[in-house]
């Protein structure tokens, strides 16, 4: 019933054969080797990972020599790696700072701009024209208040000038329009 509407739109597939098997073995890979630095960091509380994996029965002896002969000597990957574990650590133990710039940027942004807009937008703007038009009945009020003054005499001349200004309309040319 839809294939004319869905003649022309491209459909991704999930990976099949060769590619799903690398991709979910890297996926797999991934996740074992987190456990394993979280297992040594925060379980075990290793502090000498090298001595520690040395004597580690569940790894076969052979690589683990070899991985202990890669880190143990100085050069750039071991140096990279400690730093990197060591700032892993750091970061983990203070929740990745979360609390720190989630409440700097989060809770006091939003604080600030709420303030902001309850100020700009809301007093100056919404409250300012809303009472600026309020204010309009009572300034023609107070400019009419004096036509309003109690004396019959001066509301039959107010009504003279207006029946005045009223045949006036009528009779001259641009009256005549109306």
């Amino acid at each position: 019933m839809l294939e004319e509407v869905l003649i022309n739109v491209k459909v991704t597939h999930s990976p099949e054969g060769i590619n799903f098997i690398i991709l979910a073995s890297i996926s797999v890979l991934a996740g074992v080797v987190g456990l394993f630095i979280s297992n040594i960091l925060f379980i075990q509380k290793v502090t000498n990972p090298l001595k520690q994996l040395q004597e580690s029965p569940l790894i076969p002896k052979k690589i683990r020599d070899t991985i202990v002969k890669v880190f143990s000597q100085k050069n750039t990957l071991t140096i990279v790696s400690k730093k990197f574990f060591i700032l892993i650590k750091k970061l983990s133990l203070n929740g990745l700072y979360m609390d720190l710039y989630g409440k700097k940027f989060l809770v006091d942004g939003s604080k600030s701009f709420s303030r902001f807009i309850a100020v700009s937008i809301d007093q100056l703007l919404i409250d300012g024209s809303v009472n600026n038009l309020a204010k309009i009945p009572a300034y023609i009020g107070n400019k009419i208040k004096p036509l309003q003054s109690g004396y019959i005499r001066s509301y039959i001349t107010v009504f003279g000038i207006m029946v005045l200004l009223l045949i006036a309309l009528l009779v001259l040319p641009f009256g005549g329009l109306l």
